[in-house]
């Protein structure tokens, strides 16, 4: 099936009454003396045609692309945090695709579980989804005590510092995305 995003609905079904398109022409922006105007006005007016289709789809595609600028830049700053005694960078960043992996295998769970209506026994696990997810911040300190060896005080301080860390970078790597998505529409 085809991919599919809402763009910006404001209607209330009940009511009868639907928002209006975007107004695309309004929009401008100068940054640094360079009309962008031109070219956001275009990417609004594809938005709004296709309902975010597309950019969705490029927004989808670029992320594997921004995952080599996303973990080898997570694993550096990671590997401030441990600056004694000091850990190779390799570490770090095998670390951080072990963690990945697992997170990514943990959230094909936790999708197998939520949408198991088609296969009973599947349904009865339902419940599991939850506790599932609960499991990556605690995995997550475990793997950090037994690969790094600190005393546990440490490890759940350099695990708070971690997801700070990780929210910021990731923030910044969505953001990236998302204007290199709307500049290729």
């Amino acid at each position: 099936s085809p991919m599919h995003a809402g763009f910006v609905q404001f209607d209330n079904p009940s009511a009868g009454v639907s928002a209006a398109p975007p107004d695309c022409e309004k929009l401008q922006l100068t940054l640094y003396g360079r009309d962008f105007g031109p070219r956001l006005r275009h990417a609004c007016g594809e938005i709004a045609r296709d309902n975010g289709a597309n950019l969705l789809h490029v927004g989808i595609s670029t992320m594997p692309k921004a995952m080599f600028i996303f973990l080898p830049l997570v694993a550096l700053l990671h590997m401030l945090l441990y600056w004694w005694p000091r850990h190779r960078y390799a570490e770090h960043l095998v670390f951080f695709l072990h963690l990945h992996a697992f997170f990514f295998a943990l959230m094909t769970a936790v999708v197998l579980v939520s949408d198991a209506e088609p296969w009973p026994v599947m349904a009865k696990l339902r419940s599991l989804a939850p506790m599932l997810l609960l499991s990556l911040p605690l995995y997550t300190v475990l793997a950090m005590k037994r690969v790094f060896g600190r005393s546990w005080k440490a490890t759940v301080a350099k695990a708070f510092a971690l997801i700070a860390v990780y929210m910021v970078v990731l923030s910044i790597t969505m953001a990236g995305v998302f204007l290199y998505a709307v500049l290729q529409l």
